[in-house]
């Protein structure tokens, strides 16, 4: 998924995604769940959201949440999956190469975007060389916080820990 490949013809019925069962009284479901360092799960109100807002390349992938004592909590949340952009302006970012995967960075201490490079169409999107990292255009971003959807937290470029 972080690779930016479409999913949703080969996505299997019944992804689920578990609750912690350390927490066992957190139940409360959220418009936006942390959950996987990469990914991003919405529920059917944010989905529909951003769905509006017609960003370029996003799949919407069906999940189901399975609380602490196995049974189905909910089955209205998606697994976002966006497309690839070549945003980086890698000549002015500070980036370290994987060494096993040329095309990938391993980490970026300086990180610039080249909005000539940025479909204007795609507000929410990964970087190409660095996966990993998802990126939401301001506009959208303020949308959705203004719209107040509970759970999410936008993180500014200069605050981002790389």
């Amino acid at each position: 998924m972080i690779r930016g490949v479409p999913l949703a013809a080969d996505w299997p019925d019944h992804v689920q995604f578990h609750m912690d069962p350390n927490f066992p009284k957190a139940v409360q479901l959220a418009d936006w769940i942390q959950n996987l360092p990469n990914g991003l799960v919405a529920s059917a109100r944010l989905k529909a959201f951003i769905e509006a807002q017609h960003p370029l390349g996003v799949e919407y992938l069906p999940i189901e949440i399975i609380d602490c004592k196995g049974k189905v909590a909910s089955r209205d949340y998606f697994l976002l999956n966006p497309s690839l952009q070549d945003a980086l302006d890698l000549s002015n970012s500070v980036v370290d190469w994987n060494p096993i995967d040329p095309d990938l960075i391993c980490s970026c201490t300086t990180m610039v975007f080249d909005a000539s490079r940025i479909d204007p169409r795609a507000t929410l999107f990964r970087l190409k060389h660095y996966p990993s990292k998802i990126v939401f255009h301001r506009r959208l971003a303020e949308a959705i916080k203004n719209a107040g959807f509970t759970g999410i937290k936008f993180i500014e470029l200069e605050d981002v820990e790389y």
